[in-house]
C-alpha cells in the first residue's frame, strides 16, 4: 500500500476520531451487514414469496410438544416419562393423555397416533384446517445414519455433524446445513444470493428481527437487523442533537463522513455503508409508516399487544408488516428470521414448557391469520408465505427428574397456504429409550435430514434444480430430497 503523507495521516486521524464519536450511537442497522447491494446471480422469478424461520433457542422438548397418543404408544411413553404424581397436565414430565389435543388430518391413521400439548390449541386448529404439517424426527445429518452405524462410527469413519448435543454448534448447523469451516454462510442467505437482482432493495432480501442470524448470511447477502419497532438510524442525521450535547461540529463531521465522497479507501467505504443504512431506514419508514397495520390489510395479532404481549408475537408482527409492504417496495423474494429462548429445560419443564409452547402456537397462528388477511386484501399473492420452526436439537425421552436433557432429532412444524397440511411427514420414531434409531435415553438419530426438509422449501421458494440447489445445499446429494407431498402441486 502507498505510504500516507503526514497531512493525509492527520486528516485520517481526525476523521477516525469523529467516527469514534459516532460509534456509540451507530446502530447495528448501520453495520457492514448493509454493504452488499449487488446480485450474485440472476434467477427468474415471478410474484412474491417470503420464508419465515421461527427459531426456538435452547432445544425444544419435542416429546412434550407432539406426543404419542395411540394407546399402546402412550402407555410406553407414560412408563418412561411419567410417575404417580399429578401436577397440572403432567404425570412426572409425561403429558396426561386426557389433556392432549387430538389431531384430525388427511392421513387419519397416522395422525391419530399423535396429539399436541394442551397449550397448543391454535396450532391444533392450523393442523386440522390443513394449514400446518408436522415433520417427524428431523435433524442434522451428513449421510443417512442409524444406531449400528453410529456405534461403529470410528471404525467406519462415519461423517457426522460437528459437536452433537452442543447448543451453539447445533444452532449453527440448523442455520447453515454445513459443518465447521465450511459454514461461514447460512442456507437462507445462500438462497437469497440467487434472488438479489430480482429485488429493488437487495439489502432487504434477508431481515432478522432477532439479532445476529447466521441463517441469513450469504456469500453476497448479509442480513438487515430490525427491532420490533423497526429499523434504527443515527440520531444526529435525524436532527436530534441532545445525545451529543448540541455539538454542531460533531454533527457536521458525521454528515460529511456519511454523505460526502472521499478518495481514502476506508473513509469512502464507511460512507458507502452509512449511505446504504440511511437508504434502508428511509425505505422502511416510508412504507411502514403509512400502512394501516391493524385495520383492513393486516389482521390484529392480540399476543403482540397489551399486557399479554409476547416477544415472539411482537417479532412476527413486524415481519407481517414488512411482508405487507414487500411488493410495494419492489421485493420478489424475502427471508425472515425471528426467535425466542428459554427452551433449555433441564429443570422446571412442567412449569415453563407450557407457557413457551402457547407463545409459539398463538404467535404462529396469529401470524398465519395475518397472511390470510393480506391475501384476501390482495396485498400479497395467495400461498406466498411459508413459516417453519427450528431449534438446536430435540431432547431425551427419558426424564432427569425435573426436565429432559440434550438430544438430536426432533419434530417441527411447517405452516402456510402452500403447505399440504393436516399430515405428518417423515418417519415417526418408536417410543422406547433404546431402538435402531436411538443412541440411548430416547435420543433420536434423525430419520429426516435437514436437507430433506429444506430442499423442498427451497424448491417452493423458486431455487432451480442443479447447480443452484447444490450451491445452497451441498450435502443434498446424499439424500432423497423429495419429502413427497409437503407442498401442494
Amino acid at each position: 500500500m502507498k505510504e500516507l503523507s503526514k497531512a493525509t495521516r492527520r486528516e485520517f486521524m481526525k476523521k477516525a476520531g469523529a467516527m469514534s464519536v459516532m460509534q456509540a450511537a451507530t446502530p447495528l442497522a448501520a453495520s457492514l451487514s448493509l454493504m452488499n447491494n449487488a446480485a450474485a446471480q440472476t434467477t427468474s422469478v415471478s410474484g412474491y414469496k417470503a420464508l419465515v424461520c421461527v427459531f426456538m433457542y435452547g432445544a425444544n422438548d419435542h416429546y412434550g410438544t407432539v406426543v404419542p397418543f395411540e394407546e399402546t404408544m402412550y402407555k410406553d411413553y407414560r412408563t418412561i416419562r411419567g410417575d404417580k404424581s399429578l401436577v397440572g397436565d403432567y404425570s412426572g414430565i409425561a403429558v396426561v393423555r386426557e389433556k392432549l389435543l387430538p389431531l384430525n388430518g388427511i392421513n387419519k391413521n397416522a395422525v391419530s397416533d399423535h396429539a399436541l400439548h394442551p397449550s397448543m390449541g391454535k396450532m391444533q386448529s392450523l393442523f386440522n384446517s390443513r394449514r400446518a404439517g408436522i415433520v417427524m424426527n428431523v435433524g442434522p445429518l451428513i449421510v443417512p445414519t442409524n444406531a449400528e452405524l453410529f456405534k461403529n462410527r470410528f471404525n467406519n469413519h462415519l461423517p457426522l455433524p460437528p459437536n452433537l448435543l452442543s447448543h451453539n454448534n447445533q444452532q449453527a448447523y440448523w442455520q447453515t446445513s454445513l459443518k465447521g469451516e465450511e459454514a461461514p454462510t447460512g442456507w437462507g442467505g445462500r438462497m437469497a444470493d440467487l434472488f438479489l437482482s430480482s429485488n429493488r432493495h437487495a439489502n432487504l432480501t434477508c431481515v432478522s428481527v432477532t439479532g445476529d442470524a447466521l441463517f441469513l448470511s450469504g456469500h453476497q447477502t448479509l442480513s438487515t437487523k430490525m427491532s420490533t419497532a423497526g429499523v434504527a438510524t443515527i440520531n444526529p442525521l435525524n436532527h436530534s442533537l441532545k445525545t451529543y450535547g448540541d455539538d454542531v461540529a460533531a454533527l457536521d463531521m458525521i454528515k460529511t463522513l456519511s454523505n460526502s465522497p472521499d478518495n481514502h479507501m476506508m473513509t469512502a467505504q464507511y460512507a458507502k455503508v452509512m449511505s446504504r443504512s440511511l437508504s434502508t431506514y428511509n425505505t422502511v419508514v416510508g412504507h411502514l409508516g403509512t400502512a394501516e397495520l391493524t385495520n383492513a390489510h393486516l389482521a390484529y395479532m392480540p399476543s403482540a399487544h397489551g399486557t399479554e404481549s409476547t416477544p415472539l408475537a411482537e417479532q412476527l408482527e413486524m415481519v407481517a408488516r414488512m411482508i405487507e409492504q414487500g411488493p410495494d417496495m419492489g421485493m420478489k423474494r424475502q427471508v425472515f428470521m425471528v426467535g425466542v429462548g428459554g427452551f433449555d429445560l433441564h429443570d422446571n419443564l412442567v412449569s415453563q414448557h407450557p407457557k413457551l409452547l402457547k407463545m409459539v402456537s398463538d404467535a404462529c397462528a396469529e401470524f398465519d391469520a395475518a397472511m390470510v388477511r393480506l391475501e384476501g386484501a390482495k396485498k400479497i399473492p395467495m400461498n406466498s408465505v411459508t413459516t417453519f420452526t427450528a431449534s438446536d436439537f430435540g431432547r431425551t425421552l427419558t426424564s432427569n427428574g425435573d426436565g429432559s436433557d440434550h438430544g438430536w432429532g426432533s419434530h417441527h412444524f411447517v405452516l402456510g397456504g402452500a403447505v399440504n397440511g393436516g399430515q405428518f411427514f417423515g418417519t415417526a420414531p418408536l417410543v422406547a429409550a433404546d431402538h435402531s434409531q436411538s443412541i440411548g435415553h430416547g435420543i433420536l438419530i434423525p430419520t429426516t435430514s435437514l436437507e430433506q426438509l429444506f430442499v423442498p422449501v427451497a424448491r417452493w421458494f423458486g431455487v432451480a434444480e442443479g447447480d443452484d440447489m447444490a450451491s445452497v445445499f451441498p450435502n443434498a446429494k446424499n439424500f432423497d430430497t423429495s419429502l413427497s407431498g409437503l407442498f401442494k402441486p
